[in-house]
């Protein structure tokens, strides 16, 4: 059985809602950190990260089409993070930041998911002889748009540096690749700690009183 600690005043070292889906809209349930099964649950489909209970945060209700598989998927991670032995994290190297044209480098905006890609980045389509896929020229692959440059709210593609990492690059960690941006979310953690995951296909990760995984890029 597991034992969770509430801590209703913690200082979290890692920004929860950096973690959560504000691009796609087929993830909308997790566009804002939840309390689900015992935890303060960030995510946005390819990294999660779990917090302490936050009584400022609802708790979760995934659509009712979706709810038996995403509980007993988020269980297994739940459970594969818990139980994974880390190690002090290696020393992360990321590499230079562009403009970010959500915002326009302000670090300021309101974003919505791209209506042309619906938020996925791409644009899959089909001829008589092959089947495409290309990153969409609306979004220039973000995923997002600003419909409202400047204002009081962060841009949620740079959280509000007007910086962003390019879509493709990645970095190695413990053997396996990771999108800079993802990485740039834990990167500087205090006691950071962090290993592949078994099948090598997640970096599992903890510092202090939170923990989580991301999913590591296939090529």
């Amino acid at each position: 059985m597991n034992h969770y600690r509430h801590h209703p005043q913690l200082a979290l070292p890692i920004n929860p809602h950096h973690f959560c889906a504000t691009k796609n809209r087929r993830y909308e349930f997790l566009k804002a950190p939840a309390i689900y099964l015992g935890k303060t649950l960030a995510s946005d489909g390819i990294a999660m990260l779990l917090s302490p209970i936050d009584n400022k945060y609802p708790i979760l209700q995934p659509p009712e089409n979706y709810a038996v598989s995403f509980k007993k998927n988020t269980y297994s991670y739940f459970e594969e993070i818990e139980a994974t032995q880390l190690a002090p994290a290696p020393k992360i190297t990321l590499p230079a930041t562009d403009d970010c044209r959500v915002c326009s480098t302000t670090g300021k905006a309101l974003c919505s998911p791209c209506p042309e890609c619906d938020g996925d980045s791409k644009i899959e389509f089909e001829t008589a002889h092959n089947s495409y896929s290309c990153d969409c020229k609306s979004c220039y692959g973000n995923g997002q748009i600003g419909t409202q440059i400047g204002g009081d709210h962060d841009c949620t593609h740079c959280h509000g540096t007007g910086q962003a990492y390019p879509k493709y690059h990645r970095v190695e960690i413990n053997g396996i690749k990771i999108a800079a941006h993802y990485l740039a979310l834990i990167a500087g953690a205090p006691d950071l700690q962090t290993t592949a995951s078994e099948d090598k296909k997640k970096l599992i990760f903890k510092t202090g009183d939170q923990s989580g995984m991301i999913m590591a890029m296939k090529h």
